[in-house]
């Protein structure tokens, strides 16, 4: 396989061979591992998608941009293609890349680290501020039945942005995605990243996201999913050096027969830091959903400060909603709980709401909206809008 990446550095190489051999030796994950005890991996065949090597690589597709590489004198962020970032091993590219495989534990993301790197390098050099919104437009190609894209984001010491990223795909076919993005946030960097998806809604969903924070550093992510056939969405915040910050937030709206699992992980490795989770959904018709929280401090990170809260609305009864907190406490000095509801819609708002002239429709759809507005409530209009046209609201009324 090596062959096929001639001019790539060698310890690329080595990785990709090593996540290849795992990838063939990892069996399939079942419910006897806590992390995929409630996933629903029948309604996917995997067997039958995935095919049994990764495929080789076909770098022509994308030609090289016209970018150089990036530099500790730089004034302006880098824009490149993933594979021309780690045939040039851009900054941070490396430290991703092995924290990624360190961290691996499942099959699927061996698989996207032995696939050809396909997907985007994003560079914010030292003290650099982006004034306007950063869109990365991910589209994915189905052609073989399955996807593979990492995109890695690295903000320098100092550095600020906002990144809307959205998932979609170059036509509308359904079919099994794979894919991650990679976050480095160096010293004071600060990051908000809004995610979200538009894919076929028979479509698969495989995301194993991860964020490395750096001292002072602050991570805020807002994901939002849409209606799919399968999706199993991780994101890992990692503070690594003292008083960093991740606030990680999601809504998600789910009819039908449809399966939705969200996984964040909370992992605090250095004294004073703080994180939070906070995570609404609607379930509608037979769809069901799976939120599993985790917040981890090692011994040394005396002082932290940690939160997680799950919320689900249920519209009728044949919906289920599951939330599953977790806490692993390594030392007493810390400030970590956890909190979650599941309920109906209250009918004494649905009385009031129809009782001024609102159809039952109309007043589900004004609490469905309340319920999840909180959560993105710091979202740009840009992407406001994209939730607004996706999910049917009224612009005037979302997000002000």
């Amino acid at each position: 396989m090596n062959n096929n990446y001639e001019g790539f550095p060698l310890w690329y190489r080595e990785l990709q061979k090593k996540a290849a051999e795992k990838q063939k030796e990892t069996p399939w994950p079942d419910a006897r591992q806590e992390a995929w005890r409630r996933t629903d991996l029948k309604r996917l065949d995997l067997e039958k998608v995935y095919t049994a090597d990764p495929a080789r690589p076909d770098f022509e597709r994308n030609q090289p941009m016209n970018t150089m590489t990036p530099a500790e004198d730089d004034k302006t962020m880098r824009l490149a293609f993933l594979h021309d970032a780690v045939r040039g091993d851009y900054p941070g590219v490396e430290e991703l890349y092995r924290d990624y495989f360190e961290a691996a534990d499942n099959r699927f993301t061996y698989r996207l680290l032995a696939e050809p790197p396909r997907g985007f390098y994003l560079y914010l050099p030292r003290n650099y501020t982006a004034s306007d919104l950063l869109f990365l437009e991910d589209k994915l190609n189905g052609e073989r039945g399955e996807t593979f894209t990492l995109n890695l984001v690295v903000l320098e010491e100092g550095a600020r942005a906002d990144l809307w990223e959205r998932i979609g795909t170059e036509d509308s076919q359904a079919g099994l995605h794979n894919r991650a993005t990679l976050f480095l946030l160096k010293r004071d960097a600060s990051l908000s990243y809004f995610r979200t998806q538009n894919l076929p809604g028979e479509s698969g969903l495989f995301d194993f996201s991860r964020a490395l924070i750096r001292e002072g550093a602050e991570l805020k992510s807002r994901q939002a999913e849409g209606e799919l056939r399968f999706n199993k969405s991780h994101m890992t915040a990692v503070m690594e050096e003292p008083q960093s910050r991740a606030d990680l937030r999601g809504i998600y709206r789910i009819g039908g027969a449809r399966f939705n699992e969200i996984f964040t992980e909370q992992i605090h490795l250095a004294p004073r830091c703080t994180s939070r989770s906070f995570y609404r959904g609607v379930l509608e018709e037979e769809a069901r959903t799976v939120y599993n929280g985790m917040i981890r401090v090692a011994p040394e990170a005396t002082g932290t400060d940690a939160y997680l809260k799950n919320n689900n609305l249920l519209m009728n009864d044949g919906c289920r909603a599951d939330s599953i907190p977790g806490l692993k406490i390594g030392t007493n000095d810390v400030k970590c709980s956890h909190g979650s509801t599941t309920g109906k819609v209250d009918p004494r708002q649905m009385f009031y709401l129809t009782s001024r002239g609102f159809s039952t429709k109309e007043a589900r759809e004004i609490l469905t909206r309340a319920f999840l507005e909180e959560v993105w409530e710091d979202a740009p209009a840009l992407v406001a809008d994209e939730l607004s046209s996706r999910w049917g609201w009224q612009k005037e009324a979302v997000y002000v």
